[in-house]
């Protein structure tokens, strides 16, 4: 757990003055910009816990990052995760199984080079997917074949809605 979440110091705040600020203040957060070395972003990833199992393209947020990554001319996917244990929302344990697993959708024409349409991945098969698509080897100090590779059976897909957004992206 970093420091700012163990003493409670995150933008939540901040976000909830900015939206008193007025109607005009357009704002949206990205998730994850993945860089190379050289500081040139490589990859954008907007995550969703499990439990956010619709998503309407059609909504300001992706719109917005739709455009960002046009821009910076980047994949862009949208990465739900599962990871079991317990749900930090209902203090229950997820009903997601026993292994941590992704749900990977390519939101742009430059992430459709590396993955055609919407699929499941093992914790172990996302990392790899991450280092090819940034063109780096895994660094030696980790142990990839310590990740999870395991898939939960009767996986379901998202609901994700008005793909029709992406078409131009």
């Amino acid at each position: 757990m970093t420091i700012e979440k163990l003493l409670n110091f995150t933008n939540e705040e901040y976000n909830d003055n900015h939206r008193k600020w007025g109607a005009k203040l357009y704002a949206t957060d990205v998730d994850m910009i993945e860089y190379d070395q050289n500081c040139e972003p490589q990859i954008m990833v907007e995550t969703k816990h499990g439990f956010h199992y619709k998503t309407d393209l059609n909504n300001f947020q992706i719109k917005c990052q739709l455009k960002i990554a046009k821009k910076l001319n980047i994949p862009y996917f949208l990465v739900y995760y599962f990871f079991p244990g317990l749900n930090r929302f209902n203090n229950k344990v997820d009903e997601f199984g026993l292994y941590k697993y992704f749900y990977v959708y390519p939101m742009n024409s430059n992430s459709k080079v590396y993955l055609n349409k919407g699929c499941h991945m093992t914790e172990k098969e996302y990392v790899s997917f991450l280092y090819k698509i940034k063109n780096e080897s895994i660094p030696s100090d980790l142990n990839i074949d310590k990740l999870d590779d395991h898939l939960n059976n009767n996986l379901d897909e998202p609901l994700i809605l008005n793909k029709k957004i992406l078409k131009g992206y």
